[in-house]
């Protein structure tokens, strides 16, 4: 049995919809950038509000409180701490997976579903909107289309695409799993 749900039950999603749904993404970010493997979430961020795609705020962090940031998908809007934002721009892994995280919820559409089973949190992982943003976040971040499993390794992964380490062994276990 995985590990318990952490959000709230969604349309279920499968990890190659998912993965399609973050190398349009990538995609549509190395045309405008013609970025290798490392994607400036950040500038990114930052293209998707200067075209009105979505709506941005960043905030002192004393007003979020304990969280990083919050995705609003109904509004198309994000909110979040002043110090993540600037973090993500200075390239610090933990804020560009918050930031991609974040824009996994609003890409995936996600909207509370307020069902006994969303309260319960009893639902399927597939359908679990956390483990969804998740996902999208580190496709984003470290494209399996560029990741070679015979040769990298957990350093190559956090050099290439600048992750944590935790990232990249997470990311490098999900997809030699998926190839057994």
């Amino acid at each position: 049995m995985g590990p318990p749900n952490k959000g709230f039950k969604v349309t279920a999603r499968s990890t190659a919809g998912i993965r399609a749904m973050a190398h349009a993404f990538c995609d549509a970010i190395r045309d405008l950038y013609g970025e290798g493997d490392n994607i400036d979430v950040a500038e990114a961020l930052n293209n998707l509000y200067d075209h009105g795609a979505i709506a941005l705020k960043v905030l002192p962090d004393h007003i979020l409180g304990d969280d990083e940031a919050i995705a609003y998908p109904n509004e198309q809007r994000i909110e979040i701490k002043e110090s993540v934002y600037l973090g993500a721009h200075d390239q610090v892994p933990k804020d560009r997976f918050t930031i991609s995280h974040e824009l996994g919820h609003l890409f995936l559409k996600h909207q509370a579903s307020f069902s006994r089973a969303t309260i319960r949190r009893d639902h399927k992982t597939y359908q679990d909107s956390e483990w969804q943003a998740d996902t999208f976040a580190a496709e984003l971040l470290m494209d399996s289309r560029r990741i070679d499993l015979k040769k990298d390794t957990v350093q190559t992964l956090t050099k290439r695409f600048g992750v944590s380490y935790q990232a990249a062994e997470v990311r490098l276990r999900k997809l030699n799993n998926e190839n057994r």
